[in-house]
């Protein structure tokens, strides 16, 4: 199993980006009328579940980090208040 750790020291893997894009790649969304605003459907620990399968294992910090990178934002759904 790999370990990845994006700042300095530890292993680094060089495509955790490619391979981070392509675990969130049918789980985004987005406002249709603004571009720019997208969020993920998954949690960040979702995300280093699905990581794992690629045997990578991240903590949900770096996730935020990456999320961050891409310019991505977890959103959840809120009850419309009446």
């Amino acid at each position: 199993m790999n370990f990845c750790q994006l700042s300095s020291g530890g292993r680094h893997i060089t495509d955790i980006e490619r391979i981070f894009l392509e675990v969130i790649d049918g789980h985004i969304a987005g406002d249709p009328m603004n571009e720019k605003t997208r969020w993920l459907k998954l949690t960040r620990a979702e995300v280093c579940e699905k990581m794992l399968a690629f045997d990578i294992k991240i903590s949900r910090n770096i996730v935020r980090k990456l999320m961050k990178k891409s310019e991505n934002a977890t959103k959840t759904a809120h009850r419309a208040e009446q």
